[in-house]
């Protein structure tokens, strides 16, 4: 499923705005 791109997605556009490790289901 798209779900795993759809995280990488979230993560890395987490990590460009807050500049902090996301709260992903990957710790």
């Amino acid at each position: 499923m798209a779900s795993g791109l759809l995280w990488l997605l979230f993560e890395c556009n987490w990590r460009h705005y807050h500049n902090r490790p996301s709260p992903s289901r990957f710790g």
